[in-house]
């Protein structure tokens, strides 16, 4: 019986090293942005995202994203957006630079102080809907990690027809492939 089990495992072991690994099916993305807000109120400040994302095909994923930037205003309080937003990535190329676009939307949590935009107004906050849409290129540092660089312009409805938190994210970051 040991001799049995001794040759299954001696048997197995060049099999289980041929094979090839399989490929990744999802990815995470960690990015660092700068932020260019439409509102005139608001200067260009810095934010972030996180983005996962599935493996529909070589060329497509689709995922989801969520962000945040926060900029100096002038008035009393800072203004700031947090998103929650559904995207679809195409990617052409299987070499290291590989481009790509990507589309999305979602909604979008406000603060900026709303009412008459007058110094005593309180800051409040709004939810609005909205999407993004951008290009970008990726360059491979390995086969399970990818540097990229993007720009995304986001289309947010305004808020109380006072705000316009429309906003040019561009973003460095890295992915991961799992």
């Amino acid at each position: 019986m040991r001799g049995a089990l001794a040759l299954a495992f001696l048997l197995s072991g060049p099999i289980v090293l041929a094979q090839t690994r399989t490929s990744p099916t999802a990815s995470a993305a960690f990015s660092g942005s700068l932020v260019l807000p439409a509102d005139e109120h608001t200067e260009t400040s810095f934010g972030g995202s996180v983005e996962l994302e599935l493996l529909i095909s070589k060329s497509f994923s689709a995922g989801a994203i969520a962000g945040h930037w926060g900029g100096k205003s002038d008035f009393d309080k800072d203004s700031t957006e947090t998103y929650f937003l559904g995207v679809v990535t195409h990617r052409w190329g299987a070499g290291k630079w590989r481009p790509f676009v990507q589309v999305g939307g979602g909604f979008y949590i406000l603060k900026f102080q709303f009412q008459s935009r007058s110094r005593v107004s309180p800051s409040e906050t709004e939810t609005v809907g909205g999407g993004f849409a951008g290009p970008g290129v990726d360059y491979v540092l390995s086969s399970n990690s990818a540097l990229e660089l993007r720009a995304r312009y986001h289309l947010v409805s305004d808020a109380t027809g006072m705000v316009h938190p429309d906003f040019l994210e561009t973003q460095i970051g890295v992915r991961f492939f799992f």
